[in-house]
């Protein structure tokens, strides 16, 4: 199955206080999602270079991409979403196919198709263009709530922000390192059209200012990047 989604995301970054006082006001206008409380998984693929990452960080007008996304505790047999990601002007579109994590390690191993599907052959096409295999995997807690009467408003909330560079199964546990302290919480608001009077206050009385914070940016620019440079460092002083 395949899915296509237009719409603006905003990102914020919360307290515990402050994001305990939005749950309270959220009461009389979202509903929790059926799900409920999540643990998200993230394979983030990208070339040699960090091509798609590195351009990301630098906010051009056009961005993108590309992951593997499963919910739970992940083995082969798990649902997951094959997707691309691309961002234009502040306008958030994403293209997505169904499938399994077994079909996905087959795709990532063997190069074998996952299904004829055109929004496979695109990021089929980005894949194989720009030479990507998994780099990180990252994962997190999430809560996910929508409008009670406005379908196209919803909001989640990220804690416990994890991630690792290597051991890129996603099916196997390893250890991870936090993102981010105990305390922070990432909330994303994900519309079509303005903000709801309600939530503009909440904003507007506890000072909380949209963040251009990116999970997989901050794991390149903090671990990544950093251990790079160290090693060239190393390198250098070695020859010398």
């Amino acid at each position: 199955m395949s899915s296509v989604f237009l719409r603006k995301e905003t990102k914020y970054i919360l307290n515990s206080k402050s994001y305990e006082t939005l749950l309270f006001i959220m009461r009389a206008h979202m509903k929790r999602d059926k799900y409920g409380r999540q643990t998200v998984n993230n394979v983030y693929f990208d070339n040699d270079s960090y091509e798609l990452i590195s351009r990301s960080i630098e906010k051009p007008v056009y961005k993108e991409k590309v992951r593997m996304r499963v919910y739970g505790r992940p083995d082969e047999t798990s649902p997951a979403f094959f997707e691309i990601k691309k961002k234009y002007d502040g306008v958030v579109f994403k293209r997505r196919i169904s499938t399994d994590v077994g079909a996905m390690q087959r795709y990532i191993d063997e190069g074998r198709p996952i299904d004829d599907s055109q929004i496979f052959r695109e990021i089929d096409y980005v894949y194989r263009i720009k030479k990507l295999s998994p780099k990180v995997v990252l994962a997190y807690e999430r809560e996910a709530y929508y409008c009670s009467y406005d379908e196209n408003l919803r909001i989640t909330f990220d804690t416990g922000i994890r991630f690792r560079t290597d051991f890129l199964d996603i099916t196997k546990k390893a250890p991870m390192t936090f993102l981010t302290g105990g305390d922070v919480v990432l909330m994303e608001i994900k519309c079509l059209l303005g903000y709801p009077r309600w939530l503009i206050d909440f904003l507007t009385r506890n000072g909380i200012y949209k963040t251009s914070f990116s999970k997989y940016g901050k794991v390149y620019t903090d671990a990544i990047l950093c251990d790079s440079e160290a090693k060239l460092k190393e390198k250098i002083l070695c020859s010398v």
